[in-house]
């Protein structure tokens, strides 16, 4: 059939050669359209042949039988056909050589010159050291244990900390001394950095530890096949820095096959946390209260308690495959690990209990935590240096001694011999002269490499993963203070390569817990915006309130900045406290910064 009811439709011709199909018609310019001429009757032929439209007909095709007859040749035969017209240029080959694009390329202006590198903040001048006072004093050494800003609390700062201005402790002042140097060229390049920062940064939904944690997958990716995260914080006393913890440890539980959590506490707290979260033995409650007291008593928060709650909850869900807590570091030797160290002598090697527990007499704490730490490093430094003598030759008979036939027998005596590791190890940080420069450099030295070797034995231990909970100074890998010759970070990236990742935090604003500098309380202090020039103000000029980043595949400006030092945050147990110096990229793997942070909620002290 032909026409309107034809198979063809409505808007084809009816029969004979068509063109060939080139997709949907286009709407051609007006002096260029076309529609069909109807053919003479007696011509035989059934459609006529493609001439100009005439102005103001249809946009489209005309066909025979649907548009009055224009007048015009009459269709002929091959032989006698007039020549067709010369074929006009289609507009999609008009347009594609008018292609912006590719215009632009034609008229392209010369290349921009590169914008001037950042300009770095001056350096305020090393103020001159008041004679006659010492670096340390006996009292304040316990102090030392948890971060880098509680040692220069007493000491004179570094010569390129930036100092801190205000005692109501606004860290936005903190850093105006580094904007000295904060120039309308650097003003723009860090526009440029921002932009690079915001190519690569992936948001966070929250730091709440409950909930969806897909925006953790890319966190995932960066961790990669690493054994040991060492996870930082910028102050000691926030409550989303330790939330955040919880979550990423979930999360990597439940994704990576971590197993460990470790804090920054000592061998024997974490022993008796890891009993409770594997057995349900004790109360989380009074541990928390017993063991983080002194310089940890700002581990004692309701924060920790909701982490230990729901390790002791996962491990009762996954009895065959429990997570574990651990404590890497060393400030003190409670009596709970000299009775189970005893307890194994007596019953392995009865033999040797006489004089292990010789070798360790008067060493076991009599005293709480808090008291304890306080009172024995004001002990004479011979006394000090004695016992950490006696407690190696504890530590080497145990070592020489001989498991019972047994894999279970083999682990309990590598434990054992941990638990004599820890107590030779706190007697042999006390034995360092804290009064002196030196001697206080080499305890820090010997400290953050004992916490190092103690994660990774953990991880022998146990065969699993561990997440590390340590302040960004510990888990980092540059010292920016000469107290600290090197880092935990430092050594753990020495002994495990790619097998361990740091990642450190920041925050812009916000409230913490720490003590007091004038008056030695421990209370909230409120930290203000950060200043420009600091590290924390350009970050929070990212589009993201919270994100995470990898600093190793920054790209650009970025890589230049975060490469290069700026003052940042780095509080420790004591506030106000200095920014420092800070490359961010030589210091850590991945960086997560937070908006705005809380004071933690301490838990009651009885």
């Amino acid at each position: 059939m032909t026409g309107p009811t034809g198979p063809n439709g409505p808007d084809r011709p009816a029969a004979g050669p068509r063109r060939r199909s080139r997709g949907p018609a286009r709407p051609l310019p007006a002096r260029t359209r076309w529609r069909v001429v109807p053919a003479p009757p007696t011509t035989g032929v059934a459609d006529g042949w493609w001439a100009p439209a005439a102005p103001g007909q249809s946009d489209g095709m005309t066909r025979h039988g649907t548009t009055p007859a224009v007048p015009t040749a009459p269709y002929a035969p091959a032989a006698s056909r007039p020549a067709r017209p010369a074929r006009l240029a289609r507009p999609a080959r008009l347009a594609r050589l008018a292609r912006p694009a590719r215009l632009a390329r034609l008229a392209r202006p010369a290349r921009p010159a590169r914008p001037a590198r950042l300009a770095q903040p001056a350096r305020p001048a090393r103020p001159a050291r008041p004679g006659g006072i010492r670096r340390h004093r006996t009292a304040a050494a316990l102090t030392l244990l948890l971060s880098l800003a509680t040692l220069l609390s007493a000491a004179p700062p570094h010569a390129s900390a930036v100092p801190a201005t205000a005692s109501t402790g606004s860290a936005g002042s903190a850093g105006s001394a580094g904007s000295a140097g904060f120039t309308e060229a650097a003003g723009s390049t860090e526009t440029a950095v921002v932009a690079a920062l915001e190519r690569t940064a992936h948001p966070l939904r929250t730091t709440e530890p409950r909930g969806a944690d897909a925006d953790l997958r890319p966190l995932s990716r960066m961790v990669g096949g690493a054994e040991v995260v060492g996870l930082g914080e910028a102050t000691h006393g926030s409550r989303e820095f330790f939330q955040l913890k919880h979550r990423v440890f979930r999360h990597l539980v439940r994704e990576k096959g971590f197993r460990t959590f470790a804090l920054e506490a000592s061998w024997s707290t974490g022993l008796r946390l890891d009993t409770y979260v594997r057995t349900g033995a004790g109360d989380p409650r009074r541990i928390l209260r017993e063991e983080f007291q002194g310089s940890y008593r700002l581990w004692n928060t309701q924060e920790y308690l909701d982490l230990i709650h729901w390790m002791r909850d996962h491990n009762r869900r996954h009895p065959g495959d429990p997570v574990r807590f651990a404590g890497d570091d060393l400030g003190w030797a409670g009596p709970e690990l000299h009775d189970r160290l005893r307890a194994y002598v007596s019953a392995t090697h009865p033999g040797l209990l006489p004089t292990i527990t010789g070798l360790h007499r008067g060493l076991r704490p009599e005293t709480g935590a808090g008291t304890w730490m306080a009172e024995y490093p004001a002990r004479p430094l011979a006394e000090r240096k004695a016992n950490a003598a006696r407690t190696r030759e504890a530590l080497r008979l145990l070592e020489r001694s001989e498991p019972a036939a047994g894999p279970a027998a083999r682990r309990a005596h590598d434990l054992a011999v941990e638990d004599a590791r820890a107590i030779h190890r706190t007697a042999r940080f006390y034995a360092h002269d804290l009064d002196d420069e030196a001697g206080s450099a080499d305890a820090m030295r010997y400290r953050d490499r004992v916490m190092a070797d103690t994660v990774i034995r953990w991880n022998r231990l146990t065969g699993g993963k561990t997440l590390l909970s340590a302040h960004n100074a510990h888990v980092g890998y540059q010292p920016y203070d000469r107290s600290y010759p090197k880092m935990q970070g430092a050594f753990l990236r020495d002994r495990l390569g790619a097998r361990y990742v740091s990642a450190g935090l920041t925050f812009e604003r916000g409230s913490l817990q720490a003590y007091d500098t004038a008056d030695g309380r421990l209370k909230a202090h409120t930290a203000g915006p950060a200043a420009p020039g600091t590290t924390e103000h350009l970050l929070d000029r990212v589009r993201h309130r919270d994100y995470v980043l990898d600093l190793r595949t920054a790209r650009g400006p970025a890589r230049a900045w975060l490469a290069t030092e700026h003052p940042t945050r780095s509080i420790g147990t004591a506030y106000p406290d200095p920014a420092r110096p800070i490359a961010l990229s030589r210091n850590h793997d991945i960086l997560i910064h937070l908006h705005s942070v809380h004071a933690s909620d301490l838990l009651p002290e009885n």
